[in-house]
């Protein structure tokens, strides 16, 4: 896909092959001049709230009440570049979005864009014939803040089976919320990397880096978790993992 395009089918829309199939679209966004170090996800979604207000898709609200329902436009940071990712009505909306020239405010910074690269799949969420390994490219947050003193209490084995659980439950919940019903006993583990602290507004949770394994073949740039619209749980292939994207900013 070429830059500053994209094409959908001569509908309008990309068409779903049948229900567990459905179109996916990541912009990465190129700035004229490079913002300071750091991860910016939060301040891109802040920005792109402020610019479409009337539009939901963009920020989860309306009528000045929080909508809870899977993000069907989540956002990234990778490398400096803003990267946002679109499912289903939420890659067609960034389809239509002026992006060349747009001007954002990321916290104190003021940036413009001044090209956008459009990746456009039609993406499966299914059972796999084979176990499928994916990494966790942003920290994956399956603990809330009110459960983490309950969780902290567990052994280590207990600890280990609480965070396979909870991670069944988060692709369950990604699934339905993306209007994709899975019929048969979905399995999945974590193998543990690494934690690290996370700071959401006033709160601190634990993040976690490592794979799972699992019996889903699921979309690319699918998140899970807390906070998946804010750059968590943003999972990769694990070959993807290995090679494409480098564990950093």
């Amino acid at each position: 896909m070429s830059r500053t395009e994209a094409h959908p089918s001569q509908e309008g829309q990309l068409d779903s092959v049948n229900e567990n199939e459905f179109p996916v679209i990541r912009v990465i966004l190129h700035w004229e001049k490079r913002p300071p170090e750091g991860n910016h996800a939060i301040e891109l979604r802040g920005a792109l709230a402020a610019k479409f207000p009337d539009n939901p898709l963009f920020h989860q609200h309306q009528d000045d009440k929080f909508i809870y329902r899977y993000p069907l436009i989540q956002y990234r940071w990778r490398g400096g570049k803003g990267v946002i990712v679109g499912f289903q009505q939420g890659a067609m909306e960034l389809v239509t979005l002026p992006w060349f020239g747009l001007k954002l405010r990321l916290g104190e910074t003021e940036v413009m864009v001044m090209d956008a690269d459009f990746s456009c799949k039609m993406e499966r969420f299914a059972f796999a014939e084979e176990p499928q390994c994916y990494r966790f490219f942003s920290p994956w947050l399956p603990i809330n803040q009110r459960n983490y003193e309950q969780y902290r209490r567990l052994s280590p084995e207990v600890q280990a089976a609480e965070r396979d659980r909870i991670l069944v439950g988060n692709l369950l919940s990604a699934a339905k919320g993306l209007g994709v019903f899975l019929k048969e006993r979905v399995q999945a583990t974590f193998e543990l990397q690494r934690t690290v602290w996370c700071r959401y507004k006033e709160q601190e949770l634990e993040g976690f880096f490592g794979a799972i394994t699992t019996n889903l073949l699921l979309p690319e740039d699918l998140a899970i978790g807390a906070k998946v619209s804010h750059g968590y749980g943003w999972l990769v292939r694990e070959k993807q993992a290995n090679s494409t994207y480098p564990n950093k900013d």
